[in-house]
Order: C-alpha cells, then structure tokens, then sequence
C-alpha cells in the first residue's frame, strides 16, 4: 500500500492538456480549457475550464432620444469562453429619432424650439430649418437697422 492509500500498481496523476498531440486531453462541456490547463491535475468542468460568459448588450428604443449622435447601444460585458455572441452593434440617434423628434445638423425645427440654434446678433432666417448649419453667419439673418434720422433744421 502507498503512503496515500492506494493498493495496486503504481497509478499516474494525468495532467488534462499535456499529452502529445492533444489525444486524450479534457474537453470542456461548457466553457473553455484554463490557461494554464497543462498544469492542472483534473477531468471535469470545475477544475479544468474556465465558465462561459455570455454576452450582455442591450439597445434602447429610438423614441428615448434625447440627442443627435447619441449611442443607443449599451456592452455590458463581452462574451467570453465560448459563451454567447453578441449580436448588436452601434445605433446612433439621427433626425426625426425621440418624444420630441430631433433635427440633427439644421438651424432650427425642433417641436418646441428645443435645441435650435440660437443667434447671438439678428434672427434666424425663416426657412433655417432647411439648412444645415450652427453659427450666425449661415442660420441668421442680420439685425435691422432703422435708417438715419433727417439732420435737424435750423
């Protein structure tokens, strides 16, 4: 008998991915062999390989909108171990997206006057929701002035 019980011939501790060639390494159920599986003395999941992760991702409804170029697309966290893909990608909030629907890149048009642009001197012009622009010189129109006053007679 051995110091550790056991009777027999003798009997070898098989590490799970060190034998020539991969023949007869362990193969994961779920997940995927540990990195440093070569090392480790075991055949099953809990030992030799490392969980699955899946994929967490979600995408918000356009209609919460709030703001041209805004991502609707939310990782969590990325698969990982042979866990689930993900499927989603970026999807970036654009003209007539919200509650409110946005006007993305024009002077003005948003319902409401929210988030159209703002003249510093004049008014905007009165078709500026059809042009592109954020800045005087393209979304207003220069303020009035009154002509002179007659010089007084004398």
């Amino acid at each position: 008998m051995t110091p550790w019980g056991h009777t027999g011939p003798p009997q070898w501790l098989h590490l799970h991915t060190s034998n020539t060639g991969g023949s007869g390494d362990y193969t994961c159920t779920a997940g995927t062999l540990k990195a440093d599986s070569a090392t480790i003395a075991g055949a099953d999941d809990a030992t030799c390989c490392d969980a699955p992760v899946d994929c967490d991702e979600a995408t918000a409804a356009t209609s919460t909108c709030t703001s041209c170029g805004q991502d609707l697309y939310t990782l969590t966290t990325a698969a990982a171990n042979a866990g689930a893909a993900c499927v989603g990608s970026s999807i970036l909030c654009g003209n007539g997206d919200g509650d409110d629907p946005l006007v993305c890149g024009m002077c003005s048009g948003k319902t409401g006057g929210s988030g159209d642009y703002t003249c510093t001197v004049g008014t905007l012009k009165t078709d500026s929701a059809t042009i592109a622009g954020a800045d005087d010189a393209t979304c207003c129109d220069a303020p009035v002035s009154s002509p002179p006053a007659p010089p007084a007679v004398m």
